[in-house]
């Protein structure tokens, strides 16, 4: 389908939706860990670590950044029991949010 646009401000207009559509499914997500668990690499309990990396992985955004907010008092850990996922796209890791 080919439109035409006699006027400029038409043209632009049309153009700024396109783009604004492109823009708008390409969002960055925000992804919590809110658990120390890890117990089952092949499906991991949402809020885990590997969630998070899973979700990350699985998204078609780029710029995704993982967050935690763990509860608990003093220093929490997570012990992984085993490998975490290869992240394949730019993601944060935001230890600060802890």
């Amino acid at each position: 389908m080919i439109l035409f646009f006699q006027n400029t401000s038409a043209r632009l207009f049309f153009l700024l939706i396109l783009l604004s559509m492109v823009v708008g499914s390409v969002t960055a997500t925000t992804y919590t860990v809110t658990n120390t668990d890890d117990s089952n690499p092949f499906s991991p309990l949402t809020g885990s670590l590997r969630w998070a990396v899973n979700q990350v992985n699985a998204g078609s955004g780029a710029g995704d950044v993982i967050n935690f907010n763990i509860s608990g008092t003093g220093t929490q850990t997570i012990t992984l029991s085993s490998t975490l996922p290869v992240i394949g796209k730019s993601v944060t890791i935001d230890g600060t949010t802890q």
